[in-house]
């Protein structure tokens, strides 16, 4: 998904694209397929004119967290919740 942030003082105007779900059979993991997919990913935002990739990762997936950071993703915001 690709989108333009809203209107606001407090963010920044860009152009984003949001890499929604993203899974690797455990079999798979360690052989470069997750990185492949990703790539893919950076490539349909760059290719629509995106300048930058958001995803999500859960509080506690220190492997997911540890993967993403190793390809060059880093901390872009923090949402906060509260259970009810």
């Amino acid at each position: 998904m690709v989108y333009r942030t809203p209107p606001s003082p407090e963010m920044v105007p860009r152009l984003r694209a949001r890499l929604e779900e993203l899974f690797v059979a455990e079999e798979d993991r360690r052989r470069g397929a997750g990185a492949r997919l990703v790539e893919a990913a950076l490539r349909f935002a760059r290719g629509r004119g995106a300048d930058q990739l958001l995803l999500t990762v859960w509080e506690g997936n220190v492997a997911a967290e540890g993967f993403y950071r190793a390809i060059g993703f880093s901390p872009v915001s923090r949402v906060l919740g509260k259970s009810l």
